[in-house]
C-alpha cells in the first residue's frame, strides 16, 4: 500500500486539543530511512507547540446551575459550560471572553437530544464537585483545573495539567 495519514487527536489540557496525524509507512519504503522519518513525524507536533504565548482565563469567579449542568464564569470573562449528557458523559465547552458563542455544536458527539440525568453539586471554597452515578468531576477554582474521577474509588481517570488558557491574538 501507499502512504496513509490517519487523523489523531491529543489532549494537552482543556482548550488545548492538538490535531495530529499518524503516518502508516508502506513496507517497500527503505528500512534504513524509516526510523529517521518516524522520528521527524513523531517529534514535529511537540516541537511546534508553544504555550508561552497563551494567557490563562483566570480563576472561577461565578457559578450558575441548571437542570443539565453548570456554567462557570472566569476572571477574564470567559464562560465554561459543563453539561451532563449521560451518567458517564459530560461535555465541557468554553467560550472565551470577547468571542461570539456561535451555534452549540460538538464535533465529537453526533447525538443532540439527551434525556435529563440526575446529578449533584457540592461547592466548597477550593473546588466545585459535580457527581453522577458513574463519574465525578472536580473543578478547582484557582487556577481553573478539571479532574475526572471514578466516584466509588476516587481514582483520577483524567486531570488537567495546566490551567485553561487561550491565545489572546486569535481567541
Amino acid at each position: 500500500g501507499g502512504w496513509e495519514w490517519i487523523p489523531n487527536s491529543t489532549r494537552c489540557g482543556i482548550g488545548e486539543a492538538v490535531s495530529s496525524f499518524i503516518l502508516r509507512i508502506p513496507v517497500r519504503f527503505s528500512a534504513a530511512l524509516r526510523p529517521l522519518l518516524l522520528a521527524c513525524v513523531a517529534f514535529s507536533p511537540a516541537l511546534a507547540l508553544d504555550f508561552s504565548s497563551l494567557a490563562p482565563i483566570g480563576n472561577v469567579t461565578g457559578i450558575s446551575r441548571d437542570q443539565q449542568g453548570m456554567t462557570l464564569t472566569c476572571a477574564d470573562g470567559s464562560v465554561v459550560g459543563i453539561t451532563v449528557l449521560a451518567p458517564d458523559l459530560v461535555r465541557v465547552r468554553t467560550v472565551f471572553a470577547g468571542q461570539n458563542p456561535g451555534p452549540d455544536h460538538s464535533w465529537a458527539i453526533a447525538k443532540t437530544e439527551w434525556s435529563p440525568v440526575p446529578w449533584q453539586m457540592h461547592d466548597s471554597a477550593d473546588a466545585i464537585t459535580l457527581s453522577t452515578s458513574e463519574l465525578e468531576i472536580v473543578i478547582h477554582r484557582s487556577p481553573l483545573l478539571i479532574d475526572f474521577r471514578e466516584p466509588a474509588t476516587q481514582r483520577v481517570t483524567n486531570r488537567d495539567k495546566r490551567a485553561m488558557c487561550r491565545d489572546p491574538k486569535t481567541g
